[in-house]
């Protein structure tokens, strides 16, 4: 008999390996979590410092916005911002004004849960290395608009040698949340240009002809002045061509002639080229409460620097007047004339005093060689010359740097 014979193979025991194999899953998944858990945190850190940067950029931007806004008001305006003659270390390095987000015109900062702030300041900028204006030497002198550009002395007509309204640097700095950002801007303040280099200036070599009787120049003459003759609008003392709105237009009064007996459409000085009873208003040369432009067009071919007059403009009477007078053409003075402001002469100027004397207290710029004759006083004031200036348009706030 047979008997079969059981072999008992053992049981593999699997508990280990999938033990094991759990393990790895488990770390894996962990590693897996723990890589998407730190991508979302990295990206969520990344969404938070871009929207941060933008945020601080936009709060430094308007502050930036709103300085200019301030800098431009009148000055009786509680948020008029620029300098004014009453200011504590007005026009020294140390002048300086601010505001920030609680003493802005509109807090933009106001309802906001995180870190938000922003802080503007304006000052002068000064001649120094780090902004990198500078005349010559770095004196630390406030930079005006117009002068201490260092233009190089070969430039033709000669740069500006003066400038009369300080160039500002505003720094605006705006945080939000953990970023800061800083930005700064270089603007200046620029009313109409009606500033001369001395009592009188021409563009012509000789600048005056004295031809007798007693005159008093105070202030000098400039010779070769190199003015680019036109009726234009300047926004500095080097180009008074920079701006293209014309003396024309903003005239308050204007007059024309047009041909050599006035007669042409339009023309309204008589043939005897006269305008003393053709101008009605002169100015407020006692008070000095106003002063108006006088625009006397008598070039008949509009090249104002090649000037072909139609029939020279002549005053004769003993008039009074403070403001500005333009004229295109050829210009003849002669009696009592008291004036207080700038006289533009885009011809052939000549002066002659009569008993009484003559006297233009501001400045003379003409094309060519003024002829003096007779008793005739031209004093140079730089006051006068800013006030009918300013008098006569709208400071305007120019930027022209940004970093």
């Amino acid at each position: 008999m047979v008997v079969p014979v059981f072999v008992m193979m053992p049981i593999e025991n699997n508990k280990g390996f999938i033990l094991v194999i759990t393990l790895l899953l488990m770390v894996s998944m962990s590693a897996i979590g723990l890589l998407a858990l730190i991508n979302a945190s990295t990206e969520t850190l990344i969404g938070r410092n871009e929207k941060e940067q933008k945020v601080a950029s936009q709060l430094a931007e308007a502050g930036l916005n709103e300085a200019y806004a301030r800098v431009h008001l009148v000055s009786g305006n509680s948020y008029y911002l620029a300098e004014l003659s009453t200011d504590a270390n007005y026009r020294t390095s140390s002048w300086q004004k601010s505001f920030n987000q609680s003493t802005s015109r509109e807090n933009l900062c106001s309802g906001s849960a995180a870190s938000c702030s922003y802080s503007v300041t304006i000052q002068y900028l000064l001649e120094n290395t780090t902004d990198g204006f500078y005349k010559g030497t770095y004196n630390n002198e406030i930079v005006m608009f117009g002068q201490d550009y260092q233009f190089p002395s070969t430039m033709t007509p000669q740069p500006p040698t003066t400038g009369y309204l300080p160039v500002y640097k505003i720094t605006s700095t705006g945080t939000y949340g953990n970023t800061t950002v800083q930005t700064i801007s270089y603007i200046a303040a620029s009313s109409l240009n009606t500033q001369t280099q001395g009592a009188i200036d021409s563009n012509s070599d000789p600048a005056l002809d004295i031809r007798g009787g007693s005159s008093n120049i105070t202030g000098g003459t400039t010779a070769n002045a190199g003015y680019d003759l036109n009726d234009q609008i300047g926004i500095d003392v080097y180009d008074t061509a920079q701006n293209s709105t014309s003396m024309e237009e903003i005239a308050d009064e204007r007059h024309y002639c047009s041909d050599n007996t006035c007669g042409a459409a339009g023309d309204d000085i008589p043939s005897s080229g006269s305008i003393d009873g053709v101008v009605t208003d002169w100015g407020d040369f006692a008070g000095g409460t106003y002063s108006t432009i006088i625009f006397i067009d008598n070039d008949n071919d509009d090249d104002y620097n090649t000037a072909s007059t139609a029939k020279p403009a002549k005053i004769s009477g003993n008039l009074t007047g403070r403001g500005i007078l333009i004229v295109t053409g050829d210009l003849t003075i002669t009696g009592g004339l008291q004036y207080k402001g700038f006289v533009y002469v885009m011809g052939t100027l000549t002066i002659s005093g009569g008993g009484g004397g003559l006297n233009v207290t501001g400045g003379i710029i003409a094309k060519n060689t003024v002829s003096i004759n007779g008793d005739v006083t031209v004093t140079y004031d730089t006051s006068t010359l800013q006030g009918v200036g300013s008098e006569n348009s709208q400071t305007s706030v120019i930027r022209w740097a940004r970093q």
